[in-house]
Protein backbone atom coordinates (compact mmCIF):
# COMPACT_ATOMS: atom_id res chain seq x y z
CA UNK A 1 0.00 0.00 0.00
CA UNK A 2 0.88 4.20 0.22
CA UNK A 3 3.43 4.95 2.59
CA UNK A 4 1.84 6.98 5.34
CA UNK A 5 2.68 10.75 5.11
CA UNK A 6 3.66 9.93 1.23
CA UNK A 7 1.58 12.53 -1.36
CA UNK A 8 -0.86 10.35 -3.47
CA UNK A 9 -1.74 12.56 -5.70
CA UNK A 10 0.95 14.92 -7.64
CA UNK A 11 0.32 18.68 -8.44
CA UNK A 12 -0.66 17.49 -12.03
CA UNK A 13 -3.53 14.65 -10.41
CA UNK A 14 -4.96 17.70 -8.32
CA UNK A 15 -4.68 20.17 -11.71
CA UNK A 16 -6.84 17.46 -13.51
CA UNK A 17 -9.31 16.95 -10.69
CA UNK A 18 -9.63 20.94 -10.45
CA UNK A 19 -9.82 21.39 -14.34
CA UNK A 20 -12.98 18.49 -14.59
CA UNK A 21 -14.52 19.89 -11.20
CA UNK A 22 -14.18 23.29 -13.51
CA UNK A 23 -15.78 21.64 -16.76
CA UNK A 24 -18.62 20.19 -15.16
CA UNK A 25 -19.40 23.62 -13.11
CA UNK A 26 -19.56 25.28 -17.22
CA UNK A 27 -21.71 22.79 -18.00
CA UNK A 28 -24.09 22.97 -14.83
CA UNK A 29 -23.92 18.97 -14.12
CA UNK A 30 -22.72 19.89 -10.31
CA UNK A 31 -22.82 22.65 -7.73
CA UNK A 32 -20.17 23.70 -5.97
CA UNK A 33 -19.75 24.98 -1.84
CA UNK A 34 -18.15 28.86 -1.90
CA UNK A 35 -15.32 27.38 -0.73
CA UNK A 36 -14.84 24.92 -3.21
CA UNK A 37 -16.14 27.21 -6.03
CA UNK A 38 -13.16 29.96 -5.05
CA UNK A 39 -10.62 26.86 -4.59
CA UNK A 40 -11.47 25.28 -8.65
CA UNK A 41 -11.38 29.12 -9.84
CA UNK A 42 -8.15 29.52 -8.33
CA UNK A 43 -6.23 26.50 -9.56
CA UNK A 44 -7.82 26.87 -13.45
CA UNK A 45 -6.40 30.65 -13.18
CA UNK A 46 -3.52 29.68 -11.91
CA UNK A 47 -2.47 26.49 -13.96
CA UNK A 48 0.44 24.02 -13.34
CA UNK A 49 2.83 24.66 -14.36
CA UNK A 50 2.10 28.27 -12.68
CA UNK A 51 0.80 30.90 -15.66
CA UNK A 52 2.00 29.38 -18.28
CA UNK A 53 1.23 31.15 -21.33
CA UNK A 54 0.59 27.86 -23.52
CA UNK A 55 -2.02 26.63 -21.74
CA UNK A 56 -3.74 30.20 -20.87
CA UNK A 57 -6.09 30.80 -24.06
CA UNK A 58 -8.11 26.99 -22.70
CA UNK A 59 -7.29 27.83 -18.94
CA UNK A 60 -8.94 31.44 -19.15
CA UNK A 61 -11.85 30.05 -21.98
CA UNK A 62 -12.63 27.14 -18.97
CA UNK A 63 -12.89 30.64 -16.00
CA UNK A 64 -14.96 32.68 -18.51
CA UNK A 65 -17.52 29.30 -19.06
CA UNK A 66 -17.95 28.88 -15.16
CA UNK A 67 -18.40 32.25 -14.59
CA UNK A 68 -20.77 32.92 -17.30
CA UNK A 69 -23.02 30.36 -14.90
CA UNK A 70 -21.91 31.93 -11.74
CA UNK A 71 -23.58 34.44 -10.08
CA UNK A 72 -21.47 37.17 -8.11
CA UNK A 73 -22.11 35.93 -4.59
CA UNK A 74 -20.82 32.26 -5.03
CA UNK A 75 -17.48 33.15 -5.20
CA UNK A 76 -14.70 35.29 -3.94
CA UNK A 77 -14.45 38.19 -6.88
CA UNK A 78 -12.19 40.16 -4.74
CA UNK A 79 -9.34 37.06 -4.71
CA UNK A 80 -9.70 35.69 -8.30
CA UNK A 81 -8.95 39.21 -9.60
CA UNK A 82 -5.36 39.65 -8.89
CA UNK A 83 -5.10 35.73 -10.20
CA UNK A 84 -6.34 36.76 -13.22
CA UNK A 85 -4.07 39.86 -13.20
CA UNK A 86 -1.19 38.14 -12.58
CA UNK A 87 -2.25 35.37 -15.43
CA UNK A 88 -2.87 37.85 -17.39
CA UNK A 89 -6.38 36.59 -18.15
CA UNK A 90 -7.69 39.93 -19.44
CA UNK A 91 -11.00 38.96 -20.68
CA UNK A 92 -11.40 37.30 -16.73
CA UNK A 93 -10.24 40.85 -15.65
CA UNK A 94 -12.85 42.22 -18.18
CA UNK A 95 -15.48 40.06 -17.00
CA UNK A 96 -14.98 40.93 -13.21
CA UNK A 97 -14.61 44.66 -13.07
CA UNK A 98 -17.07 44.85 -15.46
CA UNK A 99 -19.31 43.21 -12.87
CA UNK A 100 -18.07 45.49 -10.25
CA UNK A 101 -18.60 48.63 -12.49
CA UNK A 102 -14.72 49.58 -12.11
CA UNK A 103 -15.22 51.70 -15.72
CA UNK A 104 -11.21 53.03 -15.52
CA UNK A 105 -9.95 49.08 -15.11
CA UNK A 106 -12.52 47.93 -17.92
CA UNK A 107 -10.55 49.96 -20.57
CA UNK A 108 -7.05 49.32 -18.57
CA UNK A 109 -8.56 45.42 -19.92
CA UNK A 110 -9.11 45.93 -22.68
CA UNK A 111 -5.89 47.84 -23.78
CA UNK A 112 -3.94 45.20 -22.25
CA UNK A 113 -5.53 42.15 -24.10
CA UNK A 114 -4.06 42.31 -27.48
CA UNK A 115 -7.01 39.89 -29.21
CA UNK A 116 -9.48 42.82 -27.36
CA UNK A 117 -7.54 46.05 -28.81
Amino acid sequence: GMAPGRLMFTVEDLYALYEFLGNRLASRSITLSYDMMNRVLAWITVGVPPFNPETKANRQNLVLRILDVTPEKDFNGRRLLPLAEQGRMYKVCLLLNQRRKEHAKVLECYLSDDELK
